[in-house]
């Protein structure tokens, strides 16, 4: 299977483990035969600990963030007004906690982004809103995301125009 290079949590990991078994299965030279056994012992291990069902809800759980986290950047970057790199604070894990923060703090970002992509407002507005509310989500009082201050602004006339034709 395919997992993505940055991809940290333990189901790819698991991945890359088994692939990597595997691989020496089948092609690992006489003298690998020790790292062989020590890899299936490790294999073995890791099959018991998931044989307990809290141990697969963290892994579940873990790989499901990652994938809403993708989502929300991809949310974010798609207009390529903004790149991964400018959202970058936001996307460093730090335990747990940060990291349910900064996915709310992500999800605020994102919504803001579909709103202003749905009003069809130019590249250069949507860039200077996310980056308004990127340097407002970095700091310490907000870093939890629990609330989504007003954003503004300026609009050139064609944005304004196709602003309002968008509504109903």
């Amino acid at each position: 299977p395919f997992v993505r290079r940055g991809n940290t949590t333990e189901a790819a990991e698991l991945a890359r483990f088994a692939l990597k078994l595997s691989t020496l299965r089948r092609y690992a030279a006489p003298g690998e035969a020790q790292k062989l056994e020590d890899m299936a012992r490790q294999w073995q291990d890791t099959c018991q600990r998931f044989s307990e069902t809290k141990n697969v809800v963290e892994v579940a759980i873990g790989a499901g963030v990652e994938c809403l986290r993708r989502d929300l950047v991809h949310m974010i970057t798609r207009q390529s007004s903004v790149t991964a790199q400018d959202l970058g604070p936001l996307l460093d894990s730090i335990g747990k906690e940060g990291l349910l923060q900064r996915l709310r703090c992500l999800r605020n970002v994102a919504e803001i982004a579909v709103i202003a992509d749905r009003h069809r407002l130019c590249l250069d507005t949507l860039r200077r809103l996310v980056l308004q509310a990127m340097q407002y989500y970095q700091e310490p009082n907000a870093s939890e995301g629990l609330d989504a201050p007003i954003f503004s602004a300026p609009l050139s006339r064609a944005s304004c125009s196709r602003a309002l034709d968008s509504f109903p």
